[in-house]
Order: C-alpha cells, then sequence, then structure tokens
C-alpha cells in the first residue's frame, strides 16, 4: 500500500481518536444537518469522512450510511483541493472530475458543496456536505457562509463531544482511546516498516502529595506534569493518562534508541519538577517500562501487555528503574535502565 502523506496521516489519526458512534447519536449535530439543508435548499446534508482507503458517510439527512472507494467520491476531491468551501455548481459538466470521475453510482449527484471540518486536535476531520440528486445549483454567497459557519458549528460540537473523553485532572485521552488508536499505529507501524515503542510511567513517590498537600495539590501537581511531558514530546507523539499517577506514551520512530532518549529524558525532567510547598527533600522519582513492537506481535494489545510487564519490572528494581522489553539478548546498559531480552 501506497505510504501516507503527514495530513493523510494526521487526518487518520483524528477520526480514530473520534468517538464515532456517540457522534453518530448526538442531537446537535444531527439537528445542525436539517439546518444545513435547509439553508442550502438541497436533496441532502450529510458529515463525511475519508480514511486511507474509503469514505463513509457517519450522519445524513437521508439515512444514507453508505461506504465507498475513497477515489471514488467527491469529498475525497474536496479535502485534497485543500478548499475550505468546495462547490461544483453541475457535476455532470465539471471540467475538475473530466478524467477522475467520483464512482458512477454518483453521478446521479448534479450538485455537491462541502465545508472541510477540523477535528478536536485541528486536523482534518472530514467534510459537512450537501448534495442535489435533481438539479445543478448556483447558490448565494450567503449561503456558502452559512455552510461555512455551520461547518464551524460541526467543529464546536466534535471538540464538546470529545472533551468529555479526557481526564479533567490532565485533559488527556484516557486508556481506552489508547488502545483504539494503538492498533492503528500498530498497523501503520508494520506498513511503514518504523519502531512503535510504549513508555509506560509511574510516578514514583506521587501518593506522598495527596497524603501530605491534600488531593487538589496532587492534581495541580498531575496537570503540571502532563503540561510537561506535551513540552518533551515529539509532533507525532500521542499522551495519555492511564492511571491517577500513571502516564503512557506512544512514539512512531525509526530508530530504537531514540525512543530510549526522550524517556531518558521524561525521566530526567519529571525528576527535576519542583514541587510547590512539597515536604523537605521531596522528590519525585519516575519508573519506566519500554515496550518494544516485537515481528510476532500480533495486535497492539501484545505491545500494550509488554509494556505493563516492563514496567513492573522496573518497580521491583526500584525508584528510577527503566526497563525495556524487546527483541534481544539480556545484557545491562549504562545508567538506570536494565535492558531484558524479549517477553
Amino acid at each position: 500500500m501506497p505510504t501516507l502523506t503527514n495530513d493523510e496521516l494526521m487526518t487518520l489519526r483524528e477520526i480514530y481518536l473520534c468517538d464515532l458512534e456517540k457522534l453518530r447519536k448526538d442531537a446537535s449535530l444531527n439537528l445542525i444537518l436539517k439546518v444545513t439543508n435547509t439553508c442550502m435548499r438541497t436533496s441532502a446534508a450529510m458529515i463525511s469522512i475519508v480514511d486511507d482507503t474509503h469514505q463513509h458517510i457517519l450522519l445524513s439527512t437521508n439515512a444514507n450510511n453508505s461506504s465507498i472507494e475513497k477515489k471514488q467520491s467527491f469529498c475525497y476531491y474536496s479535502i485534497k483541493s485543500g478548499k475550505d468551501i468546495f462547490v461544483s455548481h453541475d457535476t455532470l459538466l465539471d471540467p475538475s472530475f473530466k478524467d477522475n470521475p467520483p464512482n458512477p453510482h454518483n453521478h446521479n449527484i448534479r450538485f455537491y458543496a462541502s465545508a472541510l471540518l477540523k477535528g478536536p486536535n485541528n486536523a482534518i476531520f472530514g467534510n459537512l456536505c450537501v448534495v442535489d440528486y435533481k438539479y445543478p445549483h448556483w447558490p448565494l454567497d450567503l449561503q456558502l457562509k452559512q455552510l461555512r459557519w455551520l461547518g464551524d458549528l460541526v467543529s464546536l460540537q466534535l471538540e464538546k463531544i470529545d472533551q468529555e473523553s479526557k481526564s479533567s485532572i490532565t485533559n488527556l485521552y484516557m486508556i481506552d482511546k489508547l488502545q483504539h488508536i494503538g492498533q492503528l499505529e500498530f498497523n501503520l507501524a508494520l506498513r511503514n516498516g518504523t519502531q512503535l515503542i510504549l513508555c509506560i510511567l509511574n510516578l514514583n513517590g506521587f501518593s506522598l502529595i495527596n497524603r501530605t498537600l491534600g488531593h487538589a495539590a496532587g492534581n495541580s501537581f498531575l496537570h503540571e506534569c502532563a503540561d510537561l511531558l506535551q513540552t518533551l514530546m515529539l509532533d507525532d507523539d500521542l499522551i495519555f493518562s492511564l492511571e491517577p499517577d500513571r502516564f503512557a506514551v506512544l512514539m512512531n520512530i525509526k530508530k530504537d534508541m531514540l525512543g530510549v532518549d526522550i524517556a531518558q529524558s521524561l525521566q530526567h525532567k519529571l525528576g527535576q519538577l519542583h514541587i510547590s510547598n512539597a515536604p523537605t527533600g521531596y522528590k519525585l522519582y519516575p519508573v519506566i517500562g519500554l515496550g518494544f513492537l516485537n515481528p510476532h506481535d500480533q495486535t497492539f494489545n501484545d505491545l500494550f501487555i509488554r509494556a505493563e510487564k516492563a514496567l513492573s519490572l522496573a518497580e521491583m528494581q526500584g525508584n528510577g528503574a527503566m526497563v525495556e522489553l524487546h527483541d534481544g539478548h539480556n545484557n545491562q546498559s549504562i545508567g538506570c535502565t536494565h535492558r531484558v531480552g524479549q517477553w
């Protein structure tokens, strides 16, 4: 399969991070679709997404939930164009589709217009689009502005729904999102020949903050830790809250040692984090487990189990330990890192 462009990759991640089933049931999104259809005076309005292979109708005023190959869909061309508003007044006469027409089954669509939708993480999520099955349309400028505004309303609603799936303390996605997008990253790593590393980090000593300073101080500190992690990560890395004192970082990289270097940097920076009003001499001793993608892995869950096992071994070694589990032979590395063979 062809390698995805960076924009296509970011779009794919945006789709996987959204709860599509929850979006389908959202009353506000369905109402926005009805208003859009009325404003544009068309046959149907819909929210569509385009993944690496297909276009999918997420919501529609005419109950159309079909999927077709992406290069046979109007939405693929509208996203590819990069236009904030894409309009094909008469699809049968549009020169844009002369050499590469969409699916022949779509040729009964005479008019198509769409507004690009931004997802909660600012990548392209899909389109708010309208179609007419009988007549061409030449919408007024005001109608096209309204289409854009309604698209913005959809994006705001996507953000609101997405926020509900994040930790109220750290504002990070939680374990269910890690499992979901982890499988995507697993598939991409195999497809592109890159290394996938899952880093699970335990803030050893964090419980002392809750006991001595109270839960409000503890929550504030966790938020600071999350902010610090985000400043240290590469653009493509994904960070999650697993438990109150555990974080996970998913890295899809080209070199194993880059992931080790990043983990060591996280450990060092968190160990230096200043804690206001903390007990004298208090210090955080982060413990890290690193799971590396194994050629024999069948699913992302295999990698997740490996990373958890690595963390358990690190916790057995004590404060400041870091353990890797991946292919290779047992050998001791420099500092607090202990390399363990394939598990």
